[in-house]
C-alpha cells in the first residue's frame, strides 16, 4: 500500500503527475449544493467529526462541479485512516473510500487560504481546455499550529 496522499511536492510550477491508484483508505464526509459561504461550517464541523477516527495524515477536500463565486458545487472532505478502520454505528454520513486517482496537474500554494483563488487561477490557466474532473486540495500543514505565512496547500486539478 502507498500513502493515500499524492507523493512529492512542493510543486512551485504547474506539474503533470499521476495520482496513485493503490492508495490506502480515507474517511470522508460529502456535502452537496455547497457555496463559498458554507465552506467554514463544512470544514469546521466535518473535520471535527472525522478526527475522531484517528487521521494518519493531512486533511483534504475534493470540489466537483462549477466552483466559483455565486455557484454551488459538491464538496468531499476527508483524512487518510489506517487500513482496517471500522466506522462506528453512529457514523452519520461518514464513509470510507479512496482518493481520486489518475492524471492531475499539481501546484503548491504557500500562505493563507484567502490566496488560494490566485493559485487555482494559475493552475487552471495552464490546464486550458483540458477536461477537469474535479479539484483536490491537500492541507499539508495544520492551520491550527502553523503560522499563516508558513501554510502549505497542495492543489491538484483532476484531469
Amino acid at each position: 500500500m502507498t500513502t493515500p496522499l499524492p507523493p512529492g511536492g512542493p510543486w512551485d510550477a504547474p506539474t503533470t503527475l499521476e495520482l496513485p491508484r493503490d492508495a490506502g483508505p480515507v474517511a470522508v464526509l460529502a456535502f452537496t449544493g455547497v457555496g463559498f459561504a458554507d465552506l467554514g461550517r463544512c470544514f469546521d464541523d466535518g473535520f471535527s467529526r472525522l478526527a475522531a477516527l484517528g487521521p494518519t495524515g493531512p486533511g483534504y477536500a475534493v470540489y466537483t462541479g462549477e466552483v466559483g463565486p455565486g455557484t454551488t458545487f459538491d464538496l468531499t472532505i476527508g483524512f487518510p485512516v489506517r487500513e482496517g478502520t471500522v466506522l462506528p454505528e453512529d457514523a452519520d454520513g461518514i464513509s470510507l473510500t479512496v482518493l481520486p486517482a489518475g492524471p492531475a496537474l499539481a501546484l503548491t500554494h504557500h500562505g493563507g487560504f484567502e490566496g488560494l483563488g490566485g493559485s487555482w487561477a494559475r493552475l487552471t490557466d495552464v490546464a486550458g481546455a483540458a477536461r477537469v474532473r474535479g479539484m483536490l486540495e491537500v492541507y499539508t500543514t495544520d492551520p491550527s499550529v502553523t503560522a499563516e505565512p508558513d501554510l502549505r496547500t497542495d492543489l491538484f486539478l483532476l484531469l
